[in-house]
């Protein structure tokens, strides 16, 4: 197939400003690359946070997006694991040749600011773009079977994975998750999956029904004792884990205040801005054996596990889907991303010729 000479792409320009633009595309394939129809893309927390104006740090022009997926439509004569009409999804760009990289650490990449996209101009993961030119190395394969805006949970669903490999699971934990938002509710998904007992406290009535419709124990903590529920939950002794989904001070406090007397852990999966500040004592830390675990990105190995679970719909993201919007409506659909109570919103790219 010929190369499309210039593609479409969505890009945040400004505070409370996206827009769609058009880029080249590179003449030929080079070693490794596949061309990629990119069909869907969701707008994740970084995303509209930026459009926020939350996270400018990231400059601008802004061609974000990273939870897509698209089919395989060109390769290059030495890529050998993907077949044209394969569907995938992209990871971060990683060199491979670093030490982190061969290790299997992908998502501590000590080159990543060099690796670019091989695009004239503005570079960065052109998630929202409609055709794209990526090393293979950064893509799996994901089932068709999937609708598009799931399949685009691969990204999401490793990041939970590789936080959750930090922590030392036993059959039975109780697991309190602080956040009921789309990251959240996810980090419960995959906990209840290791055969934990989990409940998600959140403070806005929507997610508590959406985590309720998912089958969990919610936990409004402004309208009851949340330690109270929890203790009822635990015997008295205390949570197991504690997973803050949320980055403020008030679910920090919670969670040092809830977690059990020895050998709790705190996984630090969101994070806050501004920064909220941990005041403990290390003696603590020392004496309590507790663990406070940080968490952020995904390696290869993530997004492979993240394809077959939800290819064989062991993880059900169904209902963290909140609407979908057409290219030209980005504007619209990051205005939709960031109102507080919703979920995924989707970008589709192109026709969905197989849905």
């Amino acid at each position: 197939m010929e190369i499309p000479k210039e593609t479409k792409y969505g890009c945040l320009t400004s505070k409370f400003h996206a827009e769609v633009r058009m880029i080249s595309l590179p003449d030929e394939l080079k070693s490794g690359e596949i061309l990629i129809r990119q069909e869907a893309c969701n707008i994740c927390t970084a995303d509209y946070t930026q459009w926020l104006g939350q996270r400018e740090h990231r400059g601008y022009p802004m061609a974000g997006g990273h939870e897509g997926v698209g089919t395989v439509i060109a390769k290059a004569d030495d890529v050998y694991e993907f077949n044209l009409g394969d569907r995938i999804a992209f990871i971060f760009p990683y060199c491979g040749h670093c030490k982190n990289c061969k290790m299997g650490r992908q998502d501590e990449c000590t080159c990543r600011e060099k690796v670019k996209l091989p695009l004239k101009g503005t570079q960065q993961y052109f998630g929202f773009s409609q055709y794209m030119v990526r090393h293979s190395r950064y893509c799996v394969k994901i089932s068709r079977k999937l609708p598009l805006p799931e399949a685009c949970f691969v990204e999401p669903v490793a990041t939970v994975l590789n936080a959750q490999n930090n922590l030392t699971h036993r059959l039975g934990d109780t697991v309190l998750v602080i956040g009921g938002g789309t990251m959240g509710l996810l980090n419960a998904e995959v906990e209840r999956l290791r055969g934990s007992k989990v409940i998600v406290s959140e403070v806005m009535e929507e997610k508590l029904k959406k985590a309720k419709e998912m089958g969990f124990e919610t936990i409004n903590p402004q309208e009851t004792d949340i330690k109270t529920v929890t203790d009822e939950f635990t015997d008295h002794e205390g949570l197991d884990i504690v997973i803050l989904a949320v980055g403020n001070q008030v679910a920090l406090n919670q969670a040092l205040d809830l977690i059990k007397k020895k050998n709790g852990q705190i996984l630090f999966f969101s994070a806050s801005y501004p920064s909220a500040e941990l005041n403990i004592p290390a003696n603590r830390i020392h004496y309590d054996k507790l663990r406070l675990l940080g968490a952020f990105n995904s390696t290869l190995i993530d997004f492979y596990q993240a394809s077959r679970l939800l290819g064989n719909k062991l993880v059900n993201v169904s209902k963290l889907v909140d609407s979908i919007y057409d290219l030209n409506d980005i504007q619209e659909a990051f205005k939709r991303a960031s109102e507080p109570n919703t979920y995924r919103v989707c970008v589709k790219l192109n026709e969905w010729e197989d849905e």
